[in-house]
């Protein structure tokens, strides 16, 4: 039942994210970065409030916090019900609609070609595979193996994690954005590589909590200038989609890492396994700033 759970919640984030986000340019009112930040920080905070009721997990039983989750979807679903999109543009054809598999071999011709969308994805592809199997598999192995935790343990440090994502947020909305957004996304993604890969040297409590936050203002950096950038980089007609093969690569490669670290952790450890994971997404983000333009990228992302 469980995995139906997990598997009817997926399916319904691999619809719900490009169409938000495909959206965000309409109320942007003319700065795309702003509007994605101001996106992320709402969604870290309140994944941070999660974080803390999963922590109560062990007292009141996760049915009741699964039901908590199931009303509060509900009522998501209502608020969207009640927004005025009337404002909205149709969708514009010139001529028969396009098959899905034409739509979507149309719309990987596009990211692959334009160099920039190519690089982003990639990045976020390695960000899926290299680190969110270290979070989602590693750091609750390390946390109950290593260091004798519970659920509260492994509340506590995703909370850690969704702080600094929310307070990077924060900050760079209050900052005004960045400028340099290619090399923003780049050296976060290879810094966070580093911090998630001491998470392996086995540094005594707290340390694990300080470097999960350490991620977390680098992922925070990752989500938001990723997003920007394919926005800005994106034709109009072909934004949704074009973020949904940003989705695809981020969450479309996780499941592939996760089962990567299950594995090693078996074999050498979950130390080991998390520092040898991490430390690929480093040598990805290293390969991107040597070799693509996105390095100098500065303010749009057209290219």
């Amino acid at each position: 039942l469980m995995l139906a759970y997990g598997f009817a919640v997926g399916t319904a984030q691999a619809f719900l994210f490009p169409a938000r986000d495909g959206m965000l340019p309409y109320i942007a009112r003319g700065n795309i970065q702003r509007a994605v930040t101001s996106a992320t920080m709402v969604q870290f905070a309140v994944q941070l409030g999660g974080f803390a009721l999963a922590g109560m997990a062990a007292s009141i039983g996760a049915a009741p916090l699964l039901v908590v989750q199931a009303l509060l979807l509900w009522f998501g679903a209502l608020a969207f019900h009640r927004l005025d999109l009337s404002h909205l543009p149709a969708p514009v054809r010139s001529g028969p609609a396009p098959r899905n598999l034409a739509m979507i071999a149309d719309t990987a011709l596009i990211v692959w070609r334009h160099r920039t969308l190519r690089d982003v994805i990639i990045l976020i592809g390695g960000m899926g595979f290299f680190l969110m199997g270290v979070i989602f598999v590693g750091v609750p192995l390390v946390i109950r193996d290593i260091y004798g935790g519970d659920s509260g343990d492994l509340a506590l440090i995703n909370m850690f994690n969704m702080g600094g994502m929310s307070l990077t947020a924060f900050v760079l909305l209050r900052k005004g954005g960045v400028a340099r957004q290619g090399r923003a996304i780049t050296c976060a993604l290879g810094i966070g590589g580093l911090m998630l890969a001491a998470i392996g040297l086995g540094l005594p409590y707290p340390a694990p909590l300080l470097l999960m936050a350490g991620w977390g203002i680098c992922g925070s950096i990752t989500m938001s200038m990723g997003r920007t950038i394919v926005q800005e980089a994106s034709p109009e007609a072909h934004r949704s989609r074009a973020m949904a093969f940003y989705m695809l690569g981020f969450m479309g490669t996780a499941p592939f890492g996760s089962f990567m670290i299950g594995q090693l952790a078996e074999y050498i450890g979950p130390l080991h396994a998390i520092a040898f994971s991490a430390l690929g997404m480093t040598v990805i983000a290293l390969w991107i700033a040597l070799r693509s333009p996105i390095w100098r990228l500065e303010g749009s992302g057209n290219s």
